[in-house]
């Protein structure tokens, strides 16, 4: 009321609000005065605690007005303090309407909630709904520092052992259909029937597995589950054994899974030994091969690079010889040529002189014949001098004819004197030419004879010098015999040693397999130990978790039925003041707080479900892997979303 007052006033605001109502339940022991630092704080004290609150847009958040239909709808109830009420605040707004002008167009309450509403079913459809009830564990607010008094006073006012108790004393969990075939079909024979629809065969497996479970109680037979339309609600116990069976053939398979697993490592590991081993052994067998062929490739090389420079050496000396033979086959050619020419310059001057004597006998024939001419001329001249100076007892025409006649012959004696001074000017020409020529050819001769001596002398050394690098390569091709049959030998000493290492080797690897394939003979018979040992430990373990189980049972029984009391007085106490509440309503003014009453009821209950949830949880927490396995889920195994109403009055949706 102050509120909406507020609300309706034009210039209210939260700290007027907060004023009012203080001022309003100043004398109230549930208003709280002290620790408030703001203008706009308030406390109070609730059941679970005191709560501090602040104010600020308290006013503005409820400005809101409802739809025009909803106020019209209300105005015509049947109910006189609805319609009163209501009609009171029709009357306000239409004066606000009048006399206030909204700056912006907000969304009602009414919009607001419809709006929100859809939101969270939306949500709810798409995800499985958890709540989670918030505990304070001190009034300090101290981490790792829990009040027990305080935990458990707001776990009693939540309502939460209450609704643990409720729920374990029905029907604690819940699946549909189709969880439940889907769960637990691997726990039917292969012959069972599977026809119909998912209820139909989901009804048929619960038969066929619970058969034999049920209980009588006061002469009543109570089954262990009950079917609904969607779900399936199980009893304590039901569900758990269900589970039980299923873990076991999940525990079954999984041993037999991992023998195989094992085996299978096991056999991979032996593969992959026996791999290594190929590969190391291959391995080996290529490095020594690989010295082989180095050894043998430098052995070829060594012996190659011998047998170049063993031919080269050889055909170096054949072109010795050879330019040696050339040399000497040349100079002898040469002197061959010159000795020829040397027969053939004698036979030329014998037939010279053969020629030249033969000329000189022509010539001297012919000489004599002049000179006996001469002398015959001679001697007529000598007569015709006598003649002349003799007193001339001769005729003229005789002297005449004889004059004639000496004339003729001093003429033809006066050519042939000079044809033959012509002559021997043409043959002292050819001497002259013939002893340069002579000179020349000597000379030459001479050159050409020392050229030889040189050469010969060369030839000599050259000859020497072969001689000495023949022999020299004769005795390196000794030394190189010597080195190929030593690197042979070596190389047979190192074929052996390789060979008795292989040997070696080959023993070893063949003794390490032996022993591998012991160890893996070893190693089975070891882990069927340990499969033997684990599976007894196994047993043990679940002996022990299954007392463990029985003794949690029997403490969460103890502890329900201790929480039980306490939330029957606490839904007792709260109905109580709802009987008051509601013997309260005819007070139009009191109708909005009896309805925020109720609303924290039903937040209490909300909150008595959560801390139900979060107890469910922290045993689940507590408990071994086997026991969760066991265990069902905590939503399942409350279901609190199944159930409606009081502590007196809960009833199946």
């Amino acid at each position: 009321m102050v509120l909406n007052d507020e609300c309706l006033r034009p210039k209210g605001n939260d700290e007027s609000f907060v004023y009012k109502s203080k001022q309003i339940h100043r004398d109230s022991t549930r208003l709280l005065h002290h620790g408030l630092h703001r203008r706009t704080e308030f406390a109070i004290r609730h059941f679970a605690g005191d709560v501090k609150y602040d104010a600020t847009g308290f006013v503005e958040r409820n400005m809101d007005r409802l739809p025009t239909d909803l106020l019209e709808l209300a105005c015509s109830s049947s109910n006189i303090i609805i319609q009163r009420r209501f009609g009171k605040l029709a009357d306000a707004v239409a004066e606000v309407k009048k006399n206030y002008r909204r700056k912006r167009a907000v969304a009602t309450i009414c919009t607001k909630f419809r709006t929100q509403l859809s939101d969270l079913m939306k949500d709810i459809r798409n995800s499985k709904t958890r709540y989670i009830r918030c505990v304070k564990p001190n009034g300090d607010c101290l981490p790792l520092i829990t009040d027990h008094d305080m935990t458990m006073k707001q776990l009693a006012s939540a309502g939460l052992v209450t609704a643990i108790m409720v729920e374990r004393e029905t029907f604690p969990s819940c699946l549909p259909y189709s969880v439940i075939w889907d769960r637990f079909n691997i726990l039917l024979p292969e012959d069972f029937d599977t026809s119909g629809d998912m209820e139909t065969k989901a009804k048929r497996l619960l038969e066929f597995l619970l058969e034999g479970k049920e209980k009588v109680v006061a002469g009543e037979v109570i089954a262990p589950y009950a079917c609904g339309k969607t779900k399936v609600f199980f009893r304590s116990g039901a569900q758990e054994e269900l589970d039980s069976q299923r873990q076991g053939i999940f525990d079954t398979n999984a041993t037999i899974i991992q023998n195989w697993y094992r085996t299978i490592l096991l056999k991979r590991k032996f593969g992959k030994a026996r791999e290594a081993s190929i590969v190391i052994q291959s391995f080996w067998r290529m490095c020594l091969a690989k010295k082989l062929r180095a050894a043998i490739l430098l052995a070829i090389v060594r012996l190659q690079c011998w047998a170049r420079c063993t031919l080269a050496v050889t055909s170096l000396y054949r072109l010795r010889r050879m330019k040696a033979a050339s040399a000497i086959q040349s100079r002898w050619r040469a002197h061959d040529k010159r000795s020829e020419l040397l027969r053939f310059r004698r036979a030329a001057n014998v037939i010279r002189r053969n020629f030249v004597a033969t000329k000189n006998r022509e010539s001297m024939s012919s000489a004599l014949s002049r000179v006996v001419e001469e002398a015959q001329m001679d001697q007529k001249a000598k007569d015709f001098q006598k003649k002349l100076y003799a007193p001339a007892t001769y005729d003229r025409d005789e002297l005449l004819e004889e004059c004639g006649i000496t004339m003729g012959y001093l003429t033809r004696q006066l050519s042939t004197q000079r044809i033959r001074s012509t002559e021997l000017g043409d043959q002292a020409n050819r001497a002259r030419e013939a002893a340069a020529l002579s000179q020349a050819h000597a000379s030459a001769v001479e050159s050409s004879m020392a050229a030889s001596k040189l050469e010969i002398t060369k030839l000599r050394g050259s000859n020497a010098r072969l001689r000495s690098h023949v022999g020299e390569i004769k005795a390196g091709t000794v030394n190189l015999k010597h080195l190929i049959k030593n690197m042979q030998e070596a190389h047979n000493d190192t074929k052996r040693k390789q060979r008795a290492e292989y040997e070696d080797m080959k023993t070893s690897y063949e003794d390490e397999l032996a022993a591998m394939k012991r160890e893996l003979r070893e190693v089975k018979r070891q882990h069927a130990a340990e499969v033997e040992e684990l599976r007894g430990e196994m047993m043990e373990s679940e002996e022990r978790n299954r007392r463990e189980v029985e003794r949690l049972h029997e403490e969460l029984n103890a502890t329900e039925e201790n929480h039980t009391n306490d939330l029957y007085k606490m839904m007792d106490a709260l109905a109580v003041q709802e009987g008051s509440v509601r013997s309260g309503v005819g007070d139009g003014g009191m109708l909005r707080d009896s309805s925020s009453e109720e609303e924290e009821l039903r937040d209490r209950l909300e909150t008595m479900k959560m801390n139900n949830v979060k107890a469910a949880r922290d045993l689940q927490a507590i408990l071994c892997d086997k026991c969760q396995r066991e265990f069902p889920p905590v939503m399942e195994l409350l279901g609190l979303n199944q159930y409606k109403g009081g502590s007196r009055n809960l009833q199946v949706d």
